[in-house]
């Protein structure tokens, strides 16, 4: 087996052929995270930590 280390010309195929067979998924609406994210210890009532 023959393990080649990650050159910048490797590393740039490998993204080319990774973005140019993509597909671009636009999502509209507000995120689920906030309502699934667990309440630590150091939130506080009142508080919003959305930005």
């Amino acid at each position: 087996m023959k393990i080649r280390t990650l050159t910048p010309v490797v590393a740039g195929s490998l993204l080319d052929r990774l973005i140019n067979t993509s597909h671009q998924v636009i999502m509209n609406g507000p995120s689920y995270r906030p309502n699934k994210r667990p309440k630590g210890p150091t939130d506080k009532p009142g508080t919003s930590s959305n930005g």
